[in-house]
């Protein structure tokens, strides 16, 4: 057989881009692919929460896939039914998921197509079990029907900018399509508008080296001066000044504002960004005085996905030459240990990375989220300037204020003498109270909402009335001993279900008997956790929401897209899951693209206003996602909220101009989120050692925690 091989070595090696189980011993890999039992089903697998406009839309498109009439079947010859699979954990949690189903060969439970990030697919591949939509996008004839019309969508239908992924798969070759974009979000610079503008009024107005504003720019700047001085702002005003304490006007050698010019430019980069935020620290020396958290200001910009910046950051040094950047791609070969060998490009790179934030770290000017934290909950309280996150997160930069008496509540935990903060959601926590003002019959419990103060009763699902009263709290056995223990002592507790607190939980280490996670909340065929809260440990903070920032008074603007003004490409972060196969059997597979096909170019009707949509142009109108087609980004007024609408304009601009920008996502690696995650966690443990001594301030250093972080799989 070896003999036989090596007579035909140069056929095989010509036609080695067609075969994955070849392509796979070619990169070292034991081909271990197997096939799934036939159920005779496409099962969709995605990690969106099951109450999200994601899930519902895709469970609307299966819907319709699966109502289709028989005359309407007969037009797929190799029609299945299709059904949802839903992944806890995240992307994450569903990769690791993915991973072990792999790894054991599970052939029972696996999913036919994923909503996931590239790096499960680059996992997926090393067992080959991917499954192209597409096996040459240059060669029809190597293409089922199927895949010819997806091919012919792709290519009609997408900019190449946004397809890059697919030539950069190790071991697979540059003319099949594997993955594709389906819904997109990049990142955006939050801005709190009046508390801007009450600096820019400090600085500008001062009587001696006032700062500036650059003559094109005014229009903008002002219309933040007028608002910090607009009585509409005093309720704002009187909590900034309160937090932030008194201003004090350094020039501009000096590390202040004094002097200082004012632009929009200096939004569009980091290094301009974030010299702006040092200058406004060191002009509010007194911020961080005080004796809650509540009370003070620490840092002056937030970053909720550090790794993001990082890579920014590389790829805008490097001017998008991969080969040069921390995660080095080169030739189709991912390397995450050449920025570990120093004096290479790499390295370089790397280390210039790190000697430029860390000064930002050192003097908390940069306040570097931790899991389960986002700097949206200090942006709206005025305790942030800035902060870069998700697109589609502008929801959360703002406070609704719906009213004069509109109240928004904050938590403050007390950890030994520390106090910690989370901005709560009031219709999710209540005081669980002793006796209420009526009874009612089969409660075990009763509740008092923090803001009406209105009661409502808590059930057993159990012991629960046929017709429940509105507002009634439904709960699983667990949470109902524990509710009857707690009635039947002294102590006193608040009650929640906001899935927000296991991540303030975990990241903070709060120890049971201050916050504890016990039972569920039952609300029809979905279950939430269930957080039970010492008043012991616990406060509650209301305020009014007018003195926080509302959604008029924040600016929203693209997040910054190179290291220095003088660098030329634009460096634009898309996140957001792609659309890709696992492989199931022959029948399901050609049933799965066939599927996608019908996906990516049938034309349907859905609700009422939603007209002749293909499923993906669908799920596009669902979601506060972005569509990468062409279609989507010539749209010239598209009915987008805020944080979508950023992303749209930058990348609709990165298509129209594809050698001024570079699309940033992580290699196609199975061990891209691994080091994603180390990344993340050496740069909060180089802001936490700050804190507690034994700091790492030097690159040698920083180094040397990111290589223990990444373990030995890394070497």
């Amino acid at each position: 057989m070896k003999k036989s091989f090596n007579k035909t070595k140069k056929i095989l090696l010509a036609t080695l881009a067609l075969s994955p189980a070849l392509a796979l011993l070619s990169c070292g890999q034991t081909t271990t692919r197997f096939d799934q039992q036939e159920d005779g089903v496409i099962k969709l697998g995605y990690s969106f929460s099951s109450t999200g406009r994601e899930a519902k839309a895709i469970q609307a498109i299966i819907k319709k896939w699966n109502e289709f009439d028989a005359t309407k079947k007969a037009t797929f010859p190799n029609y299945l039914p299709a059904d949802k699979m839903e992944f806890q954990g995240g992307y994450s949690g569903a990769a690791s998921t993915i991973s072990q189903k792999l790894k054991a060969q599970d052939k029972t439970s696996l999913v036919n197509l994923l909503f996931n990030y590239d790096s499960v697919l680059a996992n997926i591949n090393s067992y080959d079990m991917s499954v192209p939509f597409v096996v040459d996008t240059k060669d029809s004839k190597k293409n089922s029907e199927d895949q010819n019309e997806i091919n012919t969508f792709v290519n009609d239908n997408f900019s190449e900018i946004f397809l890059k992924n697919n030539t950069l798969i190790p071991g697979k070759s540059a003319d099949v399509i594997y993955t594709i974009p389906i819904s997109k979000s990049s990142e955006m610079l939050s801005v709190d508008g009046v508390l801007l503008g009450f600096i820019i009024n400090k600085a500008t107005e001062s009587t001696t080296n006032p700062a500036t504003i650059k003559s094109e720019d005014t229009a903008f700047f002002k219309k933040y001066q007028d608002m910090a001085k607009d009585t509409k702002s005093a309720d704002d005003i009187k909590e900034i000044e309160k937090l932030w304490k008194e201003y004090k006007h350094l020039n501009k050698e000096d590390g202040g504002l004094g002097g200082f010019e004012f632009s929009k430019e200096k939004f569009t980069n980091y290094k301009d960004l974030l010299d702006l935020a040092q200058r406004v620290k060191k002009s509010f020396p007194k911020a961080s005085e005080g004796d809650s958290v509540l009370d003070t200001v620490s840092n002056v910009i937030g970053f909720d996905a550090i790794a993001n910046a990082v890579y920014v950051l590389s790829s805008s040094i490097s001017e998008g030459d991969r080969s040069k950047q921390i995660v080095q791609v080169k030739d189709r070969k991912v390397s995450f240990t050449a920025s570990q060998k120093k004096d290479t490009d790499s390295y370089n790179n790397l280390k210039q990375v790190f000697e430029f934030l860390y000064p930002y770290i050192q003097d908390e000017t940069l306040k570097i989220s931790g899991k389960g934290e986002y700097s949206s909950d200090f942006l709206k309280s005025h305790q942030l300037l800035f902060a870069i996150g998700s697109t589609a997160g502008y929801s959360h930069n703002f406070v609704a204020n719906t009213g004069e008496n509109k109240s928004v509540y904050t938590l403050k935990t007390k950890i030994n003498s520390e106090v910690k903060s989370q901005n709560i959601e009031e219709r999710f926590t209540f005081e669980l109270i002793k006796t209420p003002k009526k009874e009612v019959e089969k409660a075990i419990g009763y509740l008092k909402n923090l803001g009406t103060q209105k009661e409502s009763a808590v059930f057993s699902e159990t012991d629960q009335p046929q017709t429940l009263l509105s507002g009634s709290l439904v709960v699983d056995e667990a949470a109902a001993t524990k509710i009857k223990s707690i009635l039947a002592g002294t102590a006193e507790f608040y009650i929640s279900s906001d899935k927000k607190f296991g991540n303030y939980v975990s990241s903070n280490s709060i120890p049971t008997e201050s916050i504890e996670k016990v039972g569920k909340q039952l609300v029809k065929n979905n279950s939430f956790d269930i957080f039970f809260l010492n008043k012991a440990t616990n406060e509650i903070v209301s305020q009014k929401a007018s003195a926080k920032l509302n959604k008029d008074e924040l600016i929203s603007l693209a997040s910054p897209e190179k290291y220095t003004s003088q660098n030329t490409k634009a460096i634009i972060p898309l996140q957001g899951p792609n659309l890709f196969a696992i492989h199931s059997t022959e029948k399901e597979d050609k049933a799965t693209i066939e599927f996608v096909k019908w996906f990516l170019t049938s034309k349907e009707d859905w609700e009422k206003d939603h007209k002749q949509l293909t499923p993906m142009e669908f799920f596009k109108s669902q979601t506060d996602y972005i569509s990468l087609t062409n279609e989507s980004l010539n749209e010239t007024n598209p009915k987008l909220r805020v944080g979508s609408k950023t992303a749209f304009d930058v990348l609709k601009k990165a298509k129209a101009n594809p050698n001024d920008f570079v699309i940033l996502e992580d290699a196609v690696d199975s061990k891209s989120s691994t080091f994603r995650d180390a990344i993340v966690t050496t740069f909060t443990t180089v802001a936490n050692r700050e804190k507690t001594g034994n700091k790492l301030d030097t690159f040698d250093k920083f180094l040397g925690t990111l290589k223990t972080n990444l373990g030995p799989t890394f070497k």
